[in-house]
């Protein structure tokens, strides 16, 4: 039996997700057998994992928090630009790349190869020297490429690092959301977040202020694979047995009985209504247009976990005071579900201490970025 050969990946994340992403993936992963995985290392703004091929690739259709997936060529020590020029041209570029066409992109710190623009020179030429000793083959030639390949070199006190992208189009870009809102939450940001609420059993989702649904989208998608195609697909690479990773069962962190999302705007209502037709799920769907801030007038039942991510007041004007809008936000919340759990995004700017969460006690508070606008989000159970 031969044995396996283990490549490394580096999982870009959202700065501040990184330990719900390494959550998702050791769920997503956790049937397959122990020897598929030889090691996870957690690292600010991504996860690298050694694993096989087919494992690695397979991360692109199902793993939802990560913003693109990168497969680790080459590392070595390297200080000046001949050296650079002679690793580049020796490489085995026919094995990832069907022509000299790709996109570059190069980062350095604390190294002898400072000038990014003299190093992508560099790289461009030696991939040109490689092609010209080696000639695309007219299969090579003929396979369609959509976008150009995104190689990543990275130089970090004169250590090369040569990456390229396994994904494409980035992984937050789902093909069932077609219908885009106004000020959304990023899809990937938002399956984290998701995640985040806990390990949630025998639950109904409600998003008070649900815009195009992507909270809801996120939960309802969480363990269906991609169907899209992924840059992967045009490497010449021996065959590899398809696998596409386990989906969790009855185990799943991450699984709710029923969707509800509501929203003041009729139009925010049929565009998330038009998201769900795309998605291919069997759990029951509702929408309803509904201010947040008047008596629920529909029924709910059973246990509710709240998520919602309302304005900032940058993009959408908010005319009150914003802690008080805030205040306002989490006493309608209250009154009309009392929800188990309830997941809420809040500005950095705006002091969340001084809203009062009612009998709720904060959980958890993850920060991060969202459309340039630090936030928090906070995690609240009932007491």
């Amino acid at each position: 039996m031969m044995s396996k050969q283990y490549y490394t990946f580096f999982l870009i994340i959202p700065p501040g997700l990184e330990d719900l992403a390494k959550l998702e993936l050791l769920e997503k992963t956790a049937a397959l057998p122990e020897t598929f995985i030889k090691e996870i290392r957690l690292e600010k703004g991504g996860i690298s994992i050694e694993t096989t091929l087919s494992v690695g690739f397979s991360l692109n259709l199902t793993l939802k928090i990560p913003t693109r997936i990168l497969l680790r060529l080459d590392e070595f020590k390297c200080r000046d630009f001949p050296r650079l020029f002679k690793k580049i041209s020796r490489f085995k570029w026919a094995t990832y790349l069907n022509q000299p066409l790709y996109k570059i992109h190069v980062s350095s710190q604390t190294s002898r190869l400072l000038n990014t623009k003299k190093i992508e020179q560099t790289v461009t030429l030696g991939i040109l020297q490689y092609f010209k000793a080696n000639t695309p083959t007219k299969k090579m030639l003929l396979k369609k490429i959509d976008k150009p390949p995104q190689i990543f070199l990275r130089v970090v006190n004169d250590l090369v690092t040569l990456s390229i992208d396994t994904t494409g189009t980035r992984l937050n870009i789902r093909n069932y959301r077609t219908n885009i809102g106004f000020a959304p939450i990023r899809e990937n940001i938002a399956a984290a977040l998701v995640l985040a609420l806990g390990s949630l059993k025998n639950t109904h989702l409600v998003d008070p202020m649900c815009g195009s649904g992507t909270f809801l989208l996120e939960a309802a998608g969480f363990y269906l694979p991609s169907t899209r195609n992924f840059a992967f697909t045009l490497f010449n690479l021996p065959p590899e047995s398809d696998l596409l990773l386990p989906i969790p069962g009855e185990h799943a962190h991450t699984s709710f009985l029923s969707y509800t999302g509501l929203d003041i705007n009729d139009r925010a209502i049929e565009t998330s209504q038009n998201n769900f037709k795309n998605l291919k799920q069997t759990a029951p769907i509702h929408f309803f247009t509904h201010d947040l801030f008047l008596k629920r007038t529909y029924k709910l039942y059973g246990n509710l976990a709240v998520i919602t991510n309302p304005p900032y007041g940058k993009r959408i004007i908010i005319k009150e005071n914003l802690i008080q809008y805030y205040q306002k936000i989490m006493d309608a919340i209250y009154h009309n579900y009392t929800p188990q759990v309830v997941g809420i995004v809040i500005p950095q700017n705006i002091n969340y201490k001084k809203i009062n969460f009612k009998n709720y006690l904060i959980k958890e508070i993850i920060t991060f970025s969202n459309g340039g606008i630090k936030v928090n989000f906070l995690v609240l159970h009932k007491d």
